[in-house]
């Protein structure tokens, strides 16, 4: 997720309105720590353990490895029609919204028990950024490169957000009294 909260920030740093470049620049920052925060989840501890699986993810269920190719084939392959269509339509535009919607609608897919709060909040509001970004291009009265800046870091938050769920998990203690 730290990958996609830089990503979705870099829309923020192009429009050109200096409070989304900051917006943009202190996500980078958060996806950079979150990068870094997350390859050291389950490494060894200086005594050679290494961190304890989190009381939480037995409780979670995992997704299945058909599921989730399929899910990424299947948005890809809208992705790119998305583009195509629209590209062929004169209406480039609306390409940055649309894929909101799509990468937002995508979440609901990964629905499972123990964690289906998180994909719905990120999921809802996914495809809420998208489609209000859809209404302020069609309204016209902010310039797409703002909508795209706003929808990007709007959306850069919601992948922090789903990205510090992760986390957060990840690094809760199996017995917070073990070895008390």
């Amino acid at each position: 997720m730290a990958v996609f909260t830089g990503a979705w920030s870099m829309l923020g740093l192009a429009s050109g309105v200096l409070a989304l470049q900051i917006a943009a620049w202190v996500l980078i920052v958060a996806a950079v720590y979150f990068f870094i925060r997350s390859t050291r989840a389950g490494a060894p501890s200086p005594a050679g353990k290494t961190d304890p699986a989190p009381s939480n993810s037995a409780r979670l269920s995992a997704p299945s490895d058909s599921r989730f190719v399929v899910a990424v084939i299947a948005e890809t392959v809208a992705i790119v029609a998305t583009v195509f269509i629209l590209l062929t339509l004169h209406l480039p535009q609306y390409v940055v919204p649309l894929v909101a919607v799509i990468v937002g609608a995508h979440f609901f897919i990964f629905i499972r028990p123990g964690d289906r709060t998180v994909h719905v909040i990120a999921g809802s509001a996914g495809v809420a950024v998208g489609l209000a970004g859809i209404a302020l291009i069609a309204q016209g009265r902010l310039d797409p490169v703002v909508v795209r800046g706003l929808l990007g870091c709007s959306f850069a938050l919601i992948t922090a957000y789903y990205g510090c769920y992760f986390l957060s998990w990840r690094f809760v203690d199996a017995d917070p009294n073990e070895g008390a």
